[in-house]
């Protein structure tokens, strides 16, 4: 997942004035019905999320009118909210739908970027690729690479590197520096494609030379795992930091991990809490996970529960599977909080249902053991079968152990239970680290 990680829409659109920044819209880029430009669209807009009340009622009076970027201005100003309004997701989704539905391919990725993240509707894969598609088929770039992106991650649709690159190409051949990201995401880690670090490397340099900052902490990735190079903790801290200086929020997070793994450097708790706590305070979900770690081990810090159970919940609430399934855990053991294996069997039950192997083998132990009053299903066979096919080693060992015995209503199978135990046994070889980069 747009497992943040980078959260997906800031990295498809750079802002969250994603329609109508200046360096996303020219002026000719949609012919507006009645007066006001795209350009004095876009200033009305800053103007008013600045507190210009005066700016707010022009776009309101346009929208009124019917002019599309004036509706898709009016409702990211209410998706967002202004200084004295709260948001109001209802109505933004009401403003973008009818901009949308007079063929504006920005409200129509808008609309996409909604119902992926379950933005005032249920969070809906086929809508999002529904809306993704109508844009992108007019050339709009972002939305090619959200078509992309669900492809590439199996949102909604079977999993589909090629399809996935295919669609990030697309945006590519425009300029889009976040499809080469993207793009580069895939070769680097052989998702579904045969690893390709040179490629990834290429890609993240052309973005990197055009100043897109996030590729500055891809290439610093590839230096620290030897992705495309030879392995160079030092030569990736360079880019962390290079990175970090314009604000990078993955990079200053990486180099917390950096310092915590010992990686390129000494290993110090202290300063990679200091690296965690500066993303964490900036809303990045992975650091605030990072900090809670620390604070629940006692690491360069005095140990303090309850306070990393509030990081936690922070995470979580931004939807991080790794958060949901820490959390899940303190819930279950009573850690930091009061011990309640319903709430711990939703959050596994959230993380499971975002893909996450371990949130998915401590779904089926709930539900094999009864522990967990559940909705969701009664049989934990196929969440451990999920686990499982993620790399979840002890998810790997219970089925060994139900195949080899004929527990979870298997059939027993000896070759089932031998395969999946030497499977169990080459996934400890890669367990990963504690303080994962992202």
């Amino acid at each position: 997942m747009l497992r943040c990680k980078i959260r997906f829409h800031l990295l498809l659109t750079g802002s969250l004035l994603l329609c109508l920044g200046a360096a996303t819209i020219a002026a000719d880029a949609q012919t507006m019905p009645a007066a006001l430009s795209a350009k004095q669209v876009d200033v009305l807009l800053q103007r008013a999320r600045q507190g210009d009340a005066e700016a707010a009622t022009e776009i309101d009076q346009a929208a009124q009118a019917g002019e599309p970027l004036a509706e898709l201005a009016a409702g990211l100003l209410a998706e967002f909210g202004l200084r004295d309004q709260k948001p109001d997701l209802d109505a933004a989704r009401r403003w973008i739908q009818k901009a949308a539905d007079q063929g504006l391919d920005q409200a129509q990725f808008e609309l996409g970027m909604m119902a992926m993240e379950g933005r005032g509707v249920p969070r809906d894969y086929m809508a999002s690729m529904s809306w993704f598609r109508k844009a992108a088929d007019q050339n709009y770039a972002p939305a090619q690479a959200g078509v992309g992106w669900l492809y590439d991650r199996g949102l909604g649709v079977r999993p589909d590197a090629a399809k996935a690159l295919d669609w990030y190409q697309r945006a590519i051949g425009q300029g889009d520096n976040k499809a080469r990201i993207l793009a580069g995401d895939i070769y680097a880690a052989g998702r579904g494609v045969p690893q390709d670090g040179a490629q990834a490397m290429h890609l993240f340099r052309a973005a990197a030379d055009d100043g897109y900052v996030p590729a500055w902490t891809r290439i610093g990735l590839l230096y620290a795992r030897g992705v495309g190079s030879r392995r160079d903790p030092a030569q990736a801290l360079r880019w962390f930091h290079h990175a970090a200086e314009q604000g990078d929020l993955q990079a200053i997070n990486d180099i917390g991990c950096m310092y915590a793994e010992g990686m390129g450097s000494a290993q110090d708790y202290h300063a990679a809490a200091f690296w965690f706590l500066t993303a964490a305070q900036r809303d990045f979900a992975p650091a605030q996970v990072n900090l809670a770690l620390l604070l629940q081990l006692g690491l360069g810090q005095k140990k303090d529960e309850k306070h990393a159970i509030q990081w936690l919940q922070k995470a979580a609430g931004q939807g991080n599977t790794r958060a949901l399934v820490l959390l899940g855990n303190d819930y279950m053991q009573g850690r930091g909080v009061g011990r309640d294996m319903n709430i711990a069997g939703d959050l596994f039950f959230q993380a499971a249902g975002e893909g996450d192997p371990r949130g998915a083998y401590l779904l089926a132990s709930l539900l094999e053991n009864d522990s967990f009053d559940s909705g969701h299903g009664k049989q934990a066979l196929p969440w451990y079968r999920q686990a499982a096919d993620g790399g979840d080693i002890d998810a790997m060992q219970r089925l060994a152990a139900a195949y080899r015995t004929g527990q979870l209503g298997l059939t027993p199978d000896p070759a089932q239970a031998r395969q999946w135990s030497a499977r169990a046994q080459r996934q400890m070889m890669q367990e990963p680290p504690l303080f994962p980069l992202e």
